[in-house]
């Protein structure tokens, strides 16, 4: 995909070009499927500037009296990040080219490419989350009200990072699901299985295990049968319901150790 803007002379608003296969199919990652035919123009209609973001409409491919919105957000000093309002399947890089593109026109048939987003992991969120492992980790003896009462903090900061878009990559997402999988709350643990399916669908395969505890967790605190078995479970007499039975295959598939006989 390529998008052409220039600035109209008589509005001054951005207009242009965009440019796509005649057909293609989006998913979550964001992932294009299927692209065939040759390379469709599409107009930009208008355009316009909200919280430091560009909002362009460009003419729909089935029926050019409606537009759809695109929003674009900077991405350092020569890229951009655009998403299509309205179609939660993630954001897709653009990079500034200094010369003219052409879209391929030979695509492989059944193909499905993820475009490569050139981000970091959040710094902030790090020392988030190595601040929540700290507290975890060398000495037996705990202040666990103390731990508590900052985990608090940690999760009202990793929300404030969310809410602001400062999320942006697989790693990130995993880190935010183990924090708030230190929660207190249903609420908490099922926000850390969210953010796990999130970490998962950027291309965190590791955020499996939280994706499956978070979950476990959450069943624990309502007082249903665990699925996968990953929490320890405290009390005086084995209950043999307590993890829901769940096919030795897909464990495997998961990463999870074998259930017990």
């Amino acid at each position: 995909m390529s998008l052409t803007l220039h600035r109209d002379g008589g509005s001054g608003n951005l207009v242009g070009v965009f440019r796509r296969p005649a057909k293609m199919s989006l998913s979550v990652g964001p992932i294009i499927s299927n692209p065939s035919g040759s390379p469709t123009k599409l107009a930009v209609k208008s355009s316009r500037f909200e919280n430091d973001r560009l909002f362009v409409d460009i003419e729909n491919r089935r029926d050019p009296k409606k537009v759809d919105t695109y929003i674009l957000t900077k991405l350092g000093h020569d890229g951009l990040l655009m998403e299509i309002q309205g179609a939660p399947v993630g954001l897709f890089p653009l990079m500034r080219s200094n010369s003219g593109i052409d879209l391929a026109q030979d695509w492989a048939p059944d193909i499905s490419v993820r475009p490569d987003t050139p981000f970091a992991s959040n710094e902030d969120l790090k020392k988030i989350f190595d601040e929540d492992q700290a507290l975890r980790t060398g000495q037996d003896s705990k202040d666990w009200k103390q731990i508590a009462k900052s985990d608090k903090v940690r999760r009202q900061a990793v929300m404030k990072l969310l809410q602001e878009g400062d999320l942006k990559t697989g790693q990130d997402y995993e880190r935010a699901a183990i924090i708030y999988q230190h929660g207190e709350t249903s609420d908490d643990f099922l926000m850390s299985h969210s953010l796990a399916l999130a970490a998962l669908s950027k291309g965190a395969p590791s955020a499996v295990w939280i994706a499956t505890a978070s979950m476990d967790r959450y069943l624990e605190f309502i007082g249903r049968p665990q699925i996968y078995g990953t929490q320890s479970v405290v009390q005086a007499s084995p209950a043999p319901d307590t993890v829901a039975p769940l096919p030795q295959a897909l464990r495997k598939d998961l990463a999870l150790p074998e259930s017990r006989p």
